[in-house]
């Protein structure tokens, strides 16, 4: 015979609910065992005995002495190293690590476990460094062909890959990058450091500084899971809420019948939890096939397990609420659909307490994004006198990994050398300024960054001569001359009183000689380091090029700096490459932008395969306003969803006072009473709710979260009183009719 349901087919919502649930428990875990892998590769090799080593701004003129140190060294100490490299995407987020080895495999604890698993072994690593090919990887790099190893990955994480060490240092292009030893004795590590920095020609302490770090951020996925998690979480403990309510004269008659409330709380909740833990099995495999892991050990599968577990004691504290609200009805007051309004109070209210922190955290945070849409309009129309500037707006990183990551100085070579060929052209301008306020300046003589400090905040502009001539400021041309031939040039404004104008070319001396590397762009004035300054009477305001709307857009009296190739420090040359409003280089229109990154030109300066892109002011601007407004989407999707469930909660709780109180009720209105008379505890809990979360807004200074807040506070207002007043009259005429 079969057995017939209390609920329904209702209760097929109820198991597509918990699969749900499983999902997202399983993509949850998928991501958090990424983040644990990733942590092992990071960490690799890094062990109390290993010895770190960190060549950064080594010339590569030293290349062949450094790889002819490491092999020797390796060969007579039985060394085992490693470079770690980051390979990135076009964006410069991070795709994989890549490793480079050489030395002695068999001597040196180079293995790597991940749970209960070996992923790294020595005879792998044996096998790729004595490989004949020097295209040989561990993993998949460019292509299968040449992988003589599996390296397993997550489906949606990073990927790792091995290769020879002077295979990696030939395809970075650079010596520089960072490396681990092992196989030294503590006496022998100082010795092999002192080598090395013979080798590279460099004080010894400067190979032990980690001047960089990089990682891969995954948070902000969690993020996301862990919100629609809670969605589902609240969805399916208001669907058995509904359930319960929906069943409690059932219940009511079953009692009658001999039916415990256990009993019949078992019968129509407790199949849910059966249901659960039926998904168990499902949710693994699902979870194992979404990760795209391939090296299965029973402690991985545990995980997942774990999670699974997980699935099954959020749905049964899902299903407690009811639960604890079918059991503490009693068999009378279920017959007469009498409901534990207490119970459901304390529930809902604390539900409704949480949402609504939900929604104030996302309008608070949407402010920010809504502040940056309202400054970029105003740039753009204080801005309105160059939108026709051609400015950069992206640079792909091609085959420029190494200078992405901070190794290797070609990307910026070659746009330096870029730039040098075309510098006096016309329409091809380098603006770049910069404000020094008052809090800059402190900052410096707190910190002791100088021993000299200007006075007072200034504007300082970097020109190119030609931009400089375009504006109509008269310069010597011999001036201009000894610019272009490496003399860092400055202009002061005759304005600046005595000592202000000693503080001021006391400081910019300082600050331009005071950091050269060896691995810097060279230029003259590198090498020569000859200062220059000038007095000049400004005549016009100039524009500021200003993206702070607590500065002014025009300013009377700049410090000027005539920027030339050959007169930059490694601060201009080596960020030639900054995009956007503060980049450095500027075309007047498209037609002079186009002219120059012609693909032969680029080609000429390898610059073919970084799809640099310039946009004039205007659509730069534009498209900024779509990247933000793409994010204020996201968090309003989440502010929807969010607001979705709070306004169910609130219909919840007002369901729940009506029920309780519908005696009550027929009777003022009745009698007359007003809508306020009617309902006035409910209206103050929601009044109160809303002055906070308006008070909070204030304190925090968010405009934009005002407004959400204000206009979430009108729709629960409407949406309150159109469900309470609905169908008032009808339920007083049944109320009597029924007595």
């Amino acid at each position: 015979m079969k057995k017939v349901s209390f609920i329904g087919n209702v209760r097929y919502l109820g198991v597509i609910l918990i699969a749900m649930q499983g999902i997202l428990l399983a993509l949850l875990a998928i991501f958090m065992l990424n983040s644990s892998y990733q942590n092992q590769w990071n960490k690799y090799l890094e062990t109390d005995y290993a010895l770190d080593v960190h060549l950064q701004n080594i010339s590569e003129d030293y290349k062949d002495n450094i790889e002819e140190f490491l092999h020797n060294e390796a060969l007579e100490k039985n060394l085992f190293i490693s470079r770690k490299d980051s390979t990135l995407n076009d964006e410069g987020a991070r795709l994989a690590y890549t490793f480079g080895i050489y030395g002695d495999v068999e001597n040196n604890d180079v293995s790597l476990e991940f749970y209960g698993k070996r992923i790294i072994e020595k005879d792998m690593l044996n096998k790729l460094i004595l490989s004949e090919m020097d295209e040989s990887t561990l993993g998949i790099d460019k292509g299968s062909v040449y992988s003589i190893g599996e390296i397993p990955s997550f489906r949606f994480g990073q990927k790792t890959i091995f290769k020879k060490l002077n295979r990696l240092i030939k395809e970075s292009g650079t010596i520089n990058g960072d490396y681990v030893v092992l196989g030294l004795n503590d006496s022998d590590k100082n010795a092999f450091i002192q080598g090395l920095a013979l080798a590279c020609n460099v004080p010894a302490d400067n190979l032990l500084k980690e001047m960089k770090g990089s990682s891969s951020d995954d948070s902000f996925a969690k993020i996301i899971i862990l919100v629609f998690i809670f969605a589902q979480v609240i969805l399916n403990a208001v669907y058995f809420m509904i359930i319960t309510i929906r069943n409690i004269s059932k219940s009511g008659k079953l009692a009658l019948l001999g039916w415990s409330r256990a009993a019949y709380c078992a019968e129509t909740l407790g199949i849910f939890i059966g249901y659960a833990m039926l998904n168990i099995p499902i949710q693994i495999v699902i979870g194992i096939l979404l990760s795209g892991w391939s090296k299965m050990t029973g402690l991985f599968i545990s995980y997942f397990i774990l999670f699974a577990v997980v699935n099954v004691i959020v749905v049964t504290l899902e299903i407690a609420i009811s639960a604890i609200i079918q059991l503490s009805i009693s068999p009378m007051n279920a017959i007469k659909g009498r409901i534990p309004k207490n119970i459901l109070y304390i529930f809902g209210i604390l539900a409704y307490i949480g949402v609504s922190a939900g929604i104030v955290f996302c309008g608070a945070y949407v402010d920010g994004p809504m502040k940056i849409i309202s400054e970029n309009a105003r740039l753009s129309q204080s801005w309105n006198s160059v939108s026709e500037f051609q400015i950069l707006r992206s640079i792909s990183v091609g085959n420029d990994q190494s200078s992405i990551t901070g190794n290797s100085k070609g990307l910026d070579q070659s746009l330096y050398d870029w730039y040098k060929g075309m510098y006096d052209d016309n329409g091809v301008y380098l603006i770049k300024t910069e404000y020094y306020d008052n809090k800059q300046l402190d900052g410096w003589k707190q910190n002791n960054v100088y021993e000299n400090i200007p006075e007072s905040p200034f504007w300082c502009f970097s020109y190119s001569p030609n931009y400089i001539k375009s504006l109509n400021l008269n310069v010597d041309s011999s001036i201009i001359n000894e610019a272009k031939s490496g003399t860092r040039v400055y202009m002061i404004p005759e304005s600046y009183s005595e000592n202000e104008k000693v503080k001021l070319k006391n400081w910019l001396t300082e600050s331009s000689t005071k950091r050269p590397h060896e691995g810097d762009i060279s230029t003259v004035f590198n090498k020569e380091k000859n200062v220059k300054f000038i007095e000049y009477t400004p005549k016009d305001n100039m524009f500021t090029w200003n993206t702070e709307s607590t500065y002014e857009n025009t300013c009377t009296n700049p410090v000027i700096y005539i920027c030339t190739p050959e007169n930059m420090t490694y601060f201009e040359s080596e960020s030639i490459r900054a995009n956007g409003f503060n980049g450095y280089i500027k075309f007047v229109n498209k037609a002079v932008a186009e002219k120059y990154l012609d693909k032969d030109i680029l080609e000429k300066y390898k610059l073919n395969d970084n799809n640099l892109e310039f946009t004039n002011v205007g659509n730069y601007i534009d498209g900024l306003q779509k990247g933000l407004m793409t994010t204020i989407a996201w968090f309003g999707v989440v502010f929807l969803i969010l607001m979705l469930i709070l306004l169910g909660i609130l219909i919840a709780l007002a369901t729940v006072f009506r029920i309780a109180n519908q005696e009550k009720i027929n009777v003022k209105k009745f009698l007359g009473y007003g809508f306020i008379n009617l309902y006035r505890i409910p209206i103050i809990m929601l009044v109160s709710v809303i002055c906070i979360e308006l008070i909070i807004m204030l304190i925090i200074g968010s405009k934009f979260g005002f407004l959400l807040m204000l206009i979430l506070a009108v729709t629960q207002i409407l949406i309150f009183s159109r469900y309470m007043t609905k169908c008032e009259i009808e339920n007083i005429l049944m109320a009597f009719k029924g007595e």
